[in-house]
């Protein structure tokens, strides 16, 4: 059906989306009715199906709907891929005509007609999916297994009819739909609907009524009026030179100056105009061209005289001329005359003929420089040349005046570098602005009747008379028909010349088209009919104007000008009303000299004194000083402009320094006193300039009532204000510096605060760890009643509506996935005068228009609650009186309302110009830009600088569908191949000091048919700027961008902050992506990007650093933080601070230079990944993509290092189909660097990846790989993402091509066992002298962590402690030198071994271990009883070697315990018939299993055997098993019992004696401990010693108890309602494994003569460690069923500690093993006398050498003289030698 091209869809679009409509929305779903009781205080209604997504990009076409009704569409539309936006099919025709009874109500899945792509969700309960298939096209389709044709069928409008098949689904099944696509499928076009097999499906009614009327809003409510601007000063519109009102200056002497500047004017330079134009070279010896930007070709004239002749294309100023021969040509000189020429056939002289020597050392280049004239052909004359028998040149250059003047000469083109726009672009995208015919548009084809055209914005109305058009000059002849159009305001255009036709001639190719002077900003040339191609051509579009005086509205500063020495030359701007509150004071300066001590900005109080200044310092370091400190913040370069923020907050008495868009000192304590001034200094001892682009001075004072971040709360506490029902404490999650509070079990936590009405907002972080039901949160009153409740359950989201559960499913975002074990960041928009919130979750609007639950009229409580047994982490709590934190930041004046400039805001009239005026109005001005109240339709908006664009909350921008409203800007510098950049929807260029917020919502209107990349007809962003400087976007919603949604291009000084992104899931629909851009703040933004979140890049050479990311939660289809593709510039100094990244079907974070970036010094901190498909992905190629245009670019290939990854969390990895990529399950960290055979360049370097540090990293992998795979062949020239490796060599790390790695506290769990190696690493370089500085880091850490180190002597502790703080800094520097790393190791070496000097390895814990180690082995498997007997030999000899290391210890211990952990029962063994049987006639044997906990008993009826006796019958439980056969039966489809459940347990009891219970601990096993056979049994055969230590008398069991944690197969707990299995446990009995003998006689020797030692004459040491023996060998010989093992252990460790009793030996006080007295031993014996230190007891024993009482320092002076030689014995030795 024929339509007319579409400007805007349908508002009914936005009217069915709760993404935009801020009025009551149709509830999605409510509960059934209840019997008694609110309906809230239940559990909320299971949801038939969760976590529902499409596989591929183009899952934004499919989402899940609810309620289907007759007249619904079935299926998704938008215009169609081929770029003209039309749309072609009409929605109506596929609204359901018919549809069976039961159907009506059901869930829905929405798909593509003809498009075919998987779809899968999870059942939460039983459910029957109904797909209704096309049958126009036959009803084969390749998924039809298990599917059942009905009798009923389902029609549409358009009269398709659709047979309906069925298949049933058990609950918590997976399930996935495959794509319609195999070769057989003749079915084409499908939908589906879901209802459950029994119960009814959420009724989507409010089934409960009366919904609370809607109230009228009272906006005397949150009213702030401290919320206000007390400077807002920019200098633009000043029309004097007098110093503005509010300023005053001191200091002045003769020469200084402040005062307005001369306005500075936009530059258009017009540059080389001789790029690629035709020329006339008479007879040549050389015929290379002289305008080809080549010196290497050359034009020589075969005699002299010689004439060359250069045709411009049209007349053009010109006033300089560059000549230049090939540089390796020797010195000559020329005699040449410059001529002029309109027409070509008569020419007057510009320059008469001279001289002119070309010199080597000057690039054998001359200029020549003339009056400006306007010439089209410009001649030059050779008479002479010293060098040749001819003229020569190599190239020649033609210059005129740019367009930056007030005066304008007559011939500037004036095309030149402004922004355009095209209508369709078949070769990417040309420039016809850029002065080289070469690069040139060509639109599409024109001969279907198509009109075509390119359309120049001027930048300023302007006086033009004349047109001229050029092709590329070798190009053919060719005749176009050709219009020329004019408009003033880009919307209206008036024909300036009508269509005709021109000729273009070969090897001119040039015409120029005149008429009458009029004055346009936008000139459009439009073509329909070309001779010479199917489309239009234009290489280069000049437009030219008489000579006029231009009226421009340039920058003002306020500048200071300082001339010679003396007073301090200040310049002051006083406050009409002192300031308090939290302040914000901006500005922006440049100065001449970086180190002049000039106080670049000082905040002043009353009486003059500073509260806080920044000041130059040293080298260019710009320093904080405050009355307290001075600190250095950022380094300023001179002669460069700077942003420099202060942040005051007078409650805390601190202050926050931005400098330049980053945060550079927080928190630092200023006093308190009012803000009075703000100043601006040149100290008395400089000269030079200081320059003022404006100053602010704002409250910016945030009125929360609650605001809970917990990370300052002592773990395991309660915080205050918080009243607490069960189990809630502060937990280290997600990290120890990033905290939580915890519920538990069933818990209820709740904050009061003071009652707020009017707009409330409600924010929290929550993460429930498990699908069942949690309350986060519930907003009351003071005494109960309910504004509004959140719930979780079964991977869902409930909200109240009235007394309703409202069922969230997205609309706008198709993916309706709320899986449990996430961050969720939970937002309630409420106002109690009308009763109705708004919800938001991970900052996208999910549900519009909810009715309170009961009438409250001001809320004072928020509550979180675990209904059901659950653990929830809340964080960020966070409760204010106004719907935005933007609240109403807009300057008193001027304030610039888009209606006062026509537009309309109704949602279909467009806004475009009435919006643009405002701008054009604002621009300049420090004037904000206001939208509020209503839908403003708009194309492109160009914003400027000096100004605010505010869109308030009750607004919204809704862009124009079609790509051609916007224009087309192709960057200055080239981008990439793909020609990815060029409109935007808000866009700027060359602007300054723009601030875009307001709380309002930008919809960019980005339908799914917007293709891929899209290089010759580029979709737009919603924002794109570029070349600008000090841009803040922040207080935003940004929903469905065409394109990537922020995109600041050669930019600096950029904040993005408090803004929400929400895309479709589609191609390069990517949140943030910084291109070529520096110095950028990125803050508390949530980001729900299609493509990559955000998504750094680097098009061509311009440096892209500086750019800070914290406290950002990102979800993408791709990846979460990339850095690339674009590589071609440097990239350093990226840093990512506390970032929550879940839901990415690509990799978490991912880092590659493909193209020849340079990328060091990047850095993560505090991540948190879950539900991602891969970590990390680092990698080097050889793509070597280059802008477009890339003169002086060559090939290279990049490098990185210098990362940092500390405090990084990735838990349960993302598998398919949920992952984007279906063959791709690689979860593990990747670094793979160049591979050596893909340097095609061979520019002799390696390409590593190098020096890289993981510190505290926790990553879960799922582990399981039988075989190690080959390593990979690493990333070429194709597209890089991670699943392009294929596999991964290590479990967790995989590092090829890589360069000290380093690993510290990184801990890595697998969830199978896994027959790679934790980290593989091949093509691999170890730092060595870091490695040699850790090996010395390991001891001393161990002797650190032993228990004895905190009595070791305080000097030893201090001196160790300090240098191993310094040595581990220098290891995680990846940084350091070798001289660094040297110099640490051996400070560190010295440290250590002056401590082990004294204080030796603390053996307890090892002494310990080996003593309690297992006795009997012969229960367990031969390979790991023989592991564990090696760990334990090694052990002892470890702890008999008086020369062990600390770490030596803590490895044998360490290595002990493991192998102890790994003993595995010999489930073969067969015990001795002496048994005790479970009677099957007393008991129950086979029980259902439900939810998650199954739990039984089995009771014997036998006692024992009567021949077990003795120690048999009476506890000797280490010689007994428990044996059983387990049999598991599935009860449903889909229930795999070989992974269904996690754990199970099993555990003994004896019959009650004395009102006491005697009872086993459970022994746990798992799926991984057994062997299943094909029924689902398999054996259990358990020692007893591994259940209790327990001497039970096994005469007295009555119970045996069996656990089962059942563990949902597909990551979920199991329902509650039905069985899933039934567990028969058969053959059970316990029995007696027969003893070793064992030989104890040696030990009891050795406890003999341990007993009869003298404790007194040993030191303390070594008689403690023979009493921790002596113990242990004593608790054996008292063991009845002790193993010999243990005894020969146990001895062993006696005879040692025997050996080793060290006696006292007078004046050796510090008990070293050289039993040498020396003057340490003197001072410590002072030390000890004077109360500094305390001794030992034998310590003290050896000081006391004078036979007096006590320590004395009279002990200490024999000990000196001992140790001098001056005396040969102690008074004390003659009576005790």
């Amino acid at each position: 059906m024929g339509r007319s091209r579409m400007v805007f869809k349908a508002m009914a679009t936005i009217a069915s989306s709760a993404l935009l409509v801020t009025s009551v929305a149709p509830v999605c779903g409510a509960s059934a009715a209840a019997d008694s009781g609110s309906v809230l205080d239940q559990v909320p209604p299971t949801p038939n199906i969760s976590t529902f997504s499409t596989a591929n990009w183009d899952a934004g076409w499919y989402r899940m709907q609810t309620n289907l009704q007759i007249g619904d569409c079935v299926y998704s539309f938008d215009d169609n891929t081929i770029g003209t936006e039309i749309q072609t099919e009409d929605p109506a025709d596929y609204c359901l005509a018919s549809l069976p009874e039961y159907l009506r109500g059901s869930d829905y899945i929405v798909t593509r007609r003809t498009q075919r792509r998987e779809v899968f969700f999870k059942s939460e309960r039983a459910i029957a999916v109904y797909a209704a298939i096309d049958t126009a096209y036959g009803e084969a389709f390749s998924w039809e297994t298990g599917w059942t044709k009905t009798d009923d069928t389902v029609s549409t409008a358009d009269g398709t009819l659709y047979a309906l098949y069925r298949k049933t689904y058990a609950a918590k099944t997976q399930v996935r739909i495959k794509k319609l696509g195999a070769d057989t499928d003749t079915a084409r076009n499908y939908f589906l609907m879901v209802l459950p097999t029994e119960g009814e499906t959420i009724a989507n009614a409010l089934t409960h009524e009366p919904v609370l009327p809607q109230g009228e809003r009272d906006d005397t409510h949150n009213r702030n009026t401290r919320y206000q601007y007390y400077v807002n000063d920019v200098y633009n519109r000043a029309e004097t030179d007098a110093l503005p009102e509010g300023y005053t200056v001191s200091g002045a002497a003769d020469g200084d100056r402040i005062a307005l500047s001369e306005r500075e004017m936009p530059s258009f330079d017009q540059g080389d105009l001789t790029q690629n134009t035709p020329y006339l070279a008479g007879d040549t010896v050389s015929s290379g061209s002289p305008v080809d930007n080549n010196v290497n070709t050359y034009w020589e004239s075969k005699t002299l005289p010689g004439n060359l002749t250069i045709d411009l294309g049209a007349a053009k100023a010109i006033d300089r001329l560059v000549l230049k021969v090939k540089s390796g040509w020797g010195e000559r000189t020329q005699t040449i005359e410059v001529k002029g020429s309109t027409d070509s056939q008569s020419f007057e002289t510009l320059v008469p003929a001279r001289d002119y020597r070309f010199y080597p050392d000057q690039d054998n280049t001359v200029t020549v420089t003339l009056s400006t004239v306007v010439t089209r052909y410009v001649q030059l004359c050779f008479t002479a040349n010293t060098g040749s028998n001819g003229g020569q040149l190599s190239e020649v250059e033609i210059y005129g005046p740019d367009r930056s003047r007030y005066e304008l000469a007559a011939g500037v083109n004036l095309a030149r570098g402004c922004p355009f726009q095209v209508t369709s672009d078949r070769y990417n995208g040309g420039s016809p602005v850029d002065g080289d015919p070469t690069t040139y548009w060509r639109s599409d084809s024109v001969q279907s009747g198509a009109t075509e055209s390119v359309t120049v914005d001027l930048q300023h109305a302007l006086t033009v008379n004349r047109v001229a058009l050029r092709l590329w000059p070798r190009w053919g002849d060719r005749t176009q028909m050709l219009e020329v159009q004019g408009s003033v305001d880009g919307t209206t255009y008036t024909t300036l010349v009508p269509s005709a036709e021109y000729a273009f001639v070969a090897q001119n190719n040039a015409v120029t088209i005149s008429f009458v002077d009029t004055t346009v900003r936008y000139i459009r040339v439009a073509g329909t009919a070309n001779t010479g191609d199917t489309g239009i051509q234009i290489g280069e579009l000049e437009v030219y104007g008489p000579a006029q005086t231009v009226s421009y509205s340039g920058n003002r500063t306020l500048d200071m000008k300082k001339a010679s020495v003396g007073a301090d030359l200040t310049l002051t701007r006083a406050l009409d009303t002192a300031a308090t509150g939290q302040l914000v004071v901006d500005t922006r300066v440049r100065f001449s000299a970086a180190d002049a001590g000039m106080e670049l900005l000082s905040l002043r109080d009353a009486a003059g004194r500073a509260l806080a200044t920044l000041r130059q310092g040293a080298d260019g370091v710009v320093q904080l000083v405050t009355t307290a400190a001075t600190r250095d913040t950022a380094v300023c370069t001179a002669e460069e402009w700077h942003t420099l923020k202060l942040v005051l907050d007078q409650q805390t008495g601190t202050v926050a320094v931005w400098v330049d868009h980053l945060l550079t000192a927080d928190q630092i304590p200023i006093a308190t006193d009012a803000l009075a001034a703000v100043t601006y200094t040149i100290p008395a001892a400089a000269t030079g300039t200081l320059q003022v682009d404006y100053c602010r001075v704002y409250d910016n004072t945030e009125q929360y009532v609650a605001s809970e971040m917990f990370d300052d709360q002592p773990t395991g506490s309660v915080p205050a204000g918080w009243s607490v029902s069960g189990s809630a404490a502060i937990a280290e999650m997600p990290f120890p510096t990033d905290k939580s509070l915890q519920l538990a079990g069933k818990s209820r936590v709740t904050r009061a605060f003071d009652p707020i009405s009017g707009d409330v907002t409600v924010e929290a972080k929550v993460r429930p760890a498990s699908s069942d039901w949690v309350t986060a949160p519930l907003v009351t009153d003071a005494d109960g009643r309910v504004a509004a409740k959140v719930a979780f359950y079964r991977n869902s989201l409930f909200v109240s509506n009235g007394q309703n559960w409202a069922y969230l499913c997205d609309q706008e975002v198709p993916h309706n996935y709320y899986a449990a074990d996430n961050w969720y960041l939970i937002k309630l928009v409420m106002n109690t005068d009308t009763r109705r919130y708004d919800v938001y979750v991970d900052g996208a609007r999910r549900y519009s228009g909810a009715a309170f639950a009961e009438p409250v009229e001001a809320v004072s409580q928020l509550s979180f609650a675990t209904e059901q047994a659950n653990t929830l982490y809340i964080d960020q709590v966070k409760v204010y009186d106004s719907a935005s934190l933007a609240r109403d930041l807009m300057p008193q004046q001027p304030v610039f309302d888009v209606r006062d400039y026509g537009a309309v805001g109704d949602g279909k009239t467009d806004d475009t110009a009435a919006i643009n005026k405002a701008v054009n109005a604002a621009a300049g001005t420090g004037g904000t830009v206001l939208l509020e109240n209503g839908t403003f339709c708009t194309g492109q908006i160009t914003l400027a600088s000096d100004l605010t664009f505010f869109i308030a909350p009750s607004a919204t921008l809704y862009a124009n569908i079609d790509r051609h409203a916007y224009n087309k800007v192709t960057p200055s510098n080239g981008y990439n191949g793909n020609r990815q950049l060029g409109r935007g929807i808000l866009y700027f260029q060359n602007a300054k000091n723009v601030r875009i917020t307001g709380g309002g919502t930008i919809f960019g209107n980005g339908f799914y048919g917007y293709g891929e990349n899209d290089p010759s007809d580029q979709r737009p962003c919603i924002l794109y700027f570029a070349q600008s400087q000090d841009v803040t976007v922040e207080d935003l919603n940004m929903v469905q961008s065409p394109f990537w949604t922020v995109v600041p291009y050669e930019s600096q000084q950029v904040t993005v902050r408090r803004v929400n992104i929400t895309n479709h899931t589609a191609p390069n629909r990517d949140g943030v992506d910084p291109v070529n851009s520096s110095y950028i703040t990125i803050e508390d933004c949530n980001i729900f990007a299609g493509d990559d979140a955000i998504c750094p890049k680097s098009g061509n050479r311009i440096p892209m650093t500086n750019i800070e990311v914290r406290r950002c939660l990102l979800q993408s289809d791709c990846n979460g933080i990339k850095i690339g593709t674009d590589t071609q510039g440097p990239i350093h100094d990226l840093s990512f601070e506390d970032i929550c990244i879940k839901k990415v079907g690509l990799s978490g974070i991912t880092i590659q230079s493909i193209d020849g970036s340079d990328i060091e010094r990047i850095r993560f901190e505090r991540v948190d990944m879950n539900d991602v498909d891969n970590a990390l992905f680092v990698c080097i190629g050889n793509r070597y993509r280059m802008p477009i245009p890339n003169p002086g670019y060559t090939k290279k290939l990049g490098s990185i290092r210098d990362l940092t990854f500390e405090n990084i969390r990735f838990t349960n990895p993302m598998d398919h189909p949920y992952s984007q990529k279906s063959g791709d399950n690689i979860h593990e960290m990747m670094l793979i660097g160049l591979n050596p055979k893909y340097n095609t360049i061979e520019d002799g370097e390696e390409h590593h990846i190098s020096d890289v540090l993981f510190k505290n990293v926790y990553l879960e992998m799922p582990g399981g790989a039988t075989t190690v795979p080959a390593f990979t062949e690493g990333i070429s020239n194709g597209y890089p993402e991670h699943d392009a490796l294929k596999t991964s060599t290590g479990w967790v790390y995989t590092l090829r091509w890589t360069d000290n790695v380093r690993f510290v506290n990184c801990q890595s769990v697998a969830a199978k066992a896994d027959a790679r190696d934790e980290i593989a690493r091949a093509d691999y370089t170890d730092n060595a002298a870091q490695t040699a500085l850790w090996t010395v880091v390991e001891q001393a850490q161990a002797v650190q962590s032993a228990p004895n180190f905190v009595t070791a002597p305080e000097t030893l502790r201090q001196s160790l402690t300090q240098t191993l703080d310094a040595a581990i800094a220098v290891y995680e520097d990846n940084n350091a030198t070798t001289a660094d790393s040297e110099q640490a190791r051996e400070a560190l070496q010295t440290a250590l071994a002056a401590y082990t000097s004294v204080v030796k390895a603390d053996k307890t814990a090892l002494q310990q271990a080996i003593a309690a180690a297992p006795t009997d082995l012969s229960g367990y498997t031969v390979s790991s009883a023989a592991a564990f007997r090696a760990a334990l030999e090694a052990a002892v000899a470890v702890a008999a070697d008086t020369n062990a290391t600390q770490l030596q210890v803590n490895t044998a211990l360490a290595a002990l315990q493991t192998a102890q952990a790994a003993l595995e029962i010999d489930r073969g063994t067969d015990p001795a018939d002496e048994e005790l049987r479970f009677s099957a006639t007393d008991g129950i044997y086979t029980r259902l299993m439900y939810g998650t906990m199954f739990y039984t008993d089995w009771k014997t009826g036998d006692t024992a055997p009567t021949n077990m006796s003795g120690s048999a019958a009476n506890g000797a439980n280490k010689n007994m098993v428990l044996q059983a056969t387990v049999t598991l039966t599935p009860l449903r489809e889909g229930v795999d019992v070989s992974t269904a459940w996690k754990k199970m347990g099993f555990r003994l009891r004896s019959a009650w004696v004395n009102n006491t219970e005697q009872a086993a601990q459970f022994y746990m096993i798992t799926p991984q401990d057994v062997t299943m056979n094909a029924d689902g049994s398999f054996q259990v055969a358990i020692p007893l010693s591994q259940i209790t230590p327990a001497q039970i008398n096994w005469q007295d069991v009555c119970d045996l108890n069996v656990t089962c944690e059942l563990n949902d197969p597909y990551r979920y707990a199991a329902q509650q309602d039905s069985p899933d299995m039934t567990l028969t446990l058969s053959n059970v009995r316990i029995a007696a494994i027969g003893a070793e003998p064992v030989d104890t006689t040696r030990l009891q020797s050795a406890v003999e003569r341990a007993n009869a030692v003298d404790r007194a004459a040993y030191t303390d040491r070594t008689t403690a460690a023979l009493e921790t023996a002596l113990t242990a060998a004593q608790a054996v010989l008292a063991d009845a069923a002790v193993s010999q093992v243990q005894v020969d252990a146990a001895c062993t460790l006696l005879e040692t500690a025997l050996s080793q009793l060290k006696q006292v030996v007078w004046g050796n006080v510090d008990e070293d093993d050289q039993d040498a007295i020396t003057v340490v031993d003197a001072l410590m014996t002072l030390q000890a006398a004077a109360g500094r230190v305390e001794l030992s007891a034998s310590a003290r024993r050896a000081a006391d050498v004078d036979g007096a009482a006590g320590v004395t320092a009279g002990d200490a002076l024999l000990i000196l003289r001992r140790a001098a030689g001056a005396t040969e014995a102690f008074p004390v030795e003659a009576d005790h030698p």
